[in-house]
């Protein structure tokens, strides 16, 4: 067979072909494009970030398995076996190893109506409840506003764990009338966080005595953010004195805002500021 010339008259090179491979169907295409995607796409890293399915995709794909899931457990919940269910899974809102457990459960007992209403009577009657399932009644009692529940709420803020007591005083600071004499007494807790949410919830009130109280009680047992709060307090009281004890504060944060009160009150003394100029904290400058 004869070479055709090209219009040059130079011979023309012949094309080279690929050897062929044996054919096997359902193989052969995919190799081809496997090896058309590695000559076009970029590094391998890439390639590995590109082609990994998304993490939304994933929870898009499970999104209906946790909606019958859910629906499954609403109705499990409706019924005297999944109410004695729940009670035994009251445990599981203290465990930490349970990923979602606490929510879970805790979602399916504020839906239950009656029966969740039965549950909590039984946590806060018991003698020393799980901390989680107190927890849990508390926030129910404070949510549904249970007002024949509230002296077992009371008889709760003696618990031996400082977070139950935490959980009590949250409750009894979000029901009305409030139950001052049980916040008053907890200002002098040995823990800082329960003395911080009673005085909180009394710095809410308008009683000077309540007040007074908090003012009476050493400043630094309360957490930082809550003496951040009392300093609003003491800026719309004008207690100076106590505005002044915080303006000393350890934490920056608390000294700046009892700053920028006294500034607002025209209670800060000239030689106050230019011994506030000097301070460490950037924050604490710029009130000054």
């Amino acid at each position: 067979m004869s070479v055709p010339f090209s219009e040059t008259g130079k011979q023309a090179r012949p094309a080279m072909q690929r050897p062929t491979r044996a054919f096997v169907p359902g193989i052969g295409y995919a190799v081809r494009q496997r090896s058309q995607r590695r000559r076009s796409a970029g590094p391998p890293v890439c390639r590995r970030h590109l082609r990994a399915r998304p993490a939304a995709a994933v929870n898009a794909g499970l999104a209906p398995l946790r909606v019958l899931a859910a629906q499954r457990l609403r109705l499990l919940a409706r019924t005297d076996r999944g109410v004695r269910a729940l009670r035994s899974a009251l445990k599981w809102l203290e465990t930490p190893t349970q990923p979602r457990a606490a929510e879970t459960v805790a979602a399916l007992l504020d839906g239950l109506g009656d029966p969740a209403r039965t549950l909590a009577a039984e946590v806060l009657g018991a003698d020393v409840p799980c901390v989680g399932a107190l927890r849990w009644a508390c926030a129910y009692v404070a949510q549904t506003e249970c007002d024949d529940l509230l002296p077992a709420l009371l008889r709760q803020s003696a618990h031996p764990e400082p977070r139950a007591r935490a959980a009590v005083l949250e409750a009894l600071s979000q029901l009305r009338p409030l139950a001052t004499d049980a916040l008053s007494r907890a200002l002098s807790d040995d823990d800082a966080e329960v003395a911080s949410v009673a005085a909180v919830a009394l710095a809410r009130t308008s009683d000077s005595r309540l007040h007074s109280a908090i003012w009476h009680q050493p400043l630094r047992r309360y957490v930082p953010l809550a003496r951040r709060m009392l300093v609003d307090l003491a800026l719309r009281t004008r207690a100076l004195e106590p505005l002044t004890a915080l303006a000393s504060d350890p934490h920056a944060l608390v000294r700046a805002h009892a700053i920028r009160a006294l500034s607002t009150l025209d209670a800060l003394a000239p030689n106050r500021i230019d011994a506030l100029v000097g301070d460490p904290d950037p924050a604490v400058r710029l009130a000054a």
